[in-house]
């Protein structure tokens, strides 16, 4: 096999990983949804704690697997042969803007995550 369709595989391989990883977060994502739930319902400052740092390791998983496409939309783009169709060109560059659109705003939840909100802000009472 040439080069191109080991690193291929190689990405496919590693996209199976991804969605392994993402059903994790889904379960993840449910646990903390029922220490959230019981935050409402309690007041519980620990239910809080608990749900607040899932949802932080969750948002910061999900930045590193975004970063991880924005890398391989870059590469894709930076591959555009100079022959390549003025349609390749513009979809190269809209999955990179994309990229790094999803990126920055996983960055965000991520920021507001870990500095945003205290409790009273969180839950509305």
């Amino acid at each position: 096999m040439n080069k191109d369709i080991n690193s291929m595989i190689k990405e496919i391989r590693v996209e199976d990983f991804i969605w392994v990883i993402n059903f994790f977060i889904i379960l993840f994502a449910l646990m903390s949804n029922d220490y959230q739930e019981n935050y409402i319902k309690t007041k519980s400052k620990k239910s809080y704690d608990i749900f607040h740092t899932i949802n932080l390791e969750i948002f910061i998983v999900v930045f590193l697997i975004n970063v991880y496409f924005l890398n391989l939309r870059y590469k894709s783009l930076k591959s555009i042969k100079p022959n390549s169709s003025k349609q390749q060109i513009l979809n190269a560059n809209l999955n990179y803007l994309a990229a790094i659109i999803i990126a920055i705003g996983t960055l965000i939840y991520v920021y507001t995550e870990f500095f945003g909100a205290n409790i009273e802000e969180e839950i509305p009472f």
